[in-house]
């Protein structure tokens, strides 16, 4: 009625969406680095049930921070990034042959 969110209410709203999707994975902080995240979890086995089918490289820190490396897809834009995150927390990131092998 009133025309499109302005682009900061989009980015709180994008923001709040992604809370809510990270709180039943205890997942604290999510940081982006070059071409990879860095998860903080209340507790990196957490992180085990979100992770593994993810198609990336994920790489366990220490007792609370995961690093996983992004697909192509989520560094061109971050529409991109921000699909790709509903995506793995939602848990619509199914397993891809070629990559569960390794695991």
């Amino acid at each position: 009625r009133f025309g499109p969110y302005p682009d900061h209410v989009r980015q709180l709203l994008i923001r709040h969406e992604l809370r809510l999707l990270a709180r039943p994975h205890e997942l604290t902080g999510i940081i982006r680095w070059e071409d990879r995240l860095v998860l903080t979890f209340s507790d990196v086995k957490r992180a085990e049930s979100l992770l593994k089918p993810a198609e990336a490289l994920v790489r366990v820190m220490d007792e609370r921070t995961v690093h996983l490396a992004l697909p192509a897809s989520a560094t061109r834009s971050q529409e991109g990034l921000v699909a790709y995150l509903r995506r793995l927390l939602s848990g619509a990131i199914a397993r891809s042959p070629s990559r569960s092998k390794g695991r």
